[in-house]
């Protein structure tokens, strides 16, 4: 004679597995959230990242003219104002080192790197790009060392009218 094992000895039955609950958050906005946060939290990194990291460079605001022919000349000095409008201060990059302008020991240094880069590639045209900021009297005296290091043309870099931001 065969005896009847009985499917589940709990009493109730197999109600567990048969049990379905009439919400499923698993279905339902729930499921996006592990995804949702993964995307948030990679904006954020990326966010933060391009305002963290410094970019290289020196930022040079140039003043604005009309757009002439210049000179084509490899031999270039880039002069940008810093400090306190008060009591500024200049620096002038160079072939590239750093120049300040009111100490005179770079400013003979200055010279003697214009003179020996203009004997070395043989050429007298400088184009000097100078921040807006920079006074006339500064520029000036920038050109007159040009002119003693042995320089002919100078051609002064200004940011054309069509690409003022």
């Amino acid at each position: 004679m065969q005896t009847m094992i009985a499917k589940d000895a709990l009493p109730g039955g197999d109600m567990r597995t048969r049990y379905v609950p009439s919400v499923r958050f698993r279905h339902g906005v729930l499921r996006v959230a592990p995804w949702l946060d993964m995307v948030l939290v990679m904006l954020y990194l990326v966010m933060l990242h391009s305002r963290v990291v410094l970019q290289p460079g020196v930022v040079v605001d140039l003043p604005v003219a009309q757009s002439a022919p210049g000179l084509m000349s490899s031999l270039i000095a880039v002069v940008v104002a810093g400090g306190a409008p008060q009591a500024p201060t200049y620096r002038v990059f160079f072939d590239n080192e750093q120049f300040a302008l009111d100490d005179d020991s770079r400013l003979d240094a200055l010279r003697t790197a214009l003179a020996a880069k203009r004997m070395h590639l043989n050429e007298t045209d400088l184009t000097l790009y100078a921040d807006r900021r920079v006074s006339h009297r500064d520029l000036m005296r920038l050109m007159q060392l040009a002119q003693e290091a042995g320089m002919q043309r100078i051609n002064l870099g200004t940011q054309p009218l069509d690409t003022v931001p």
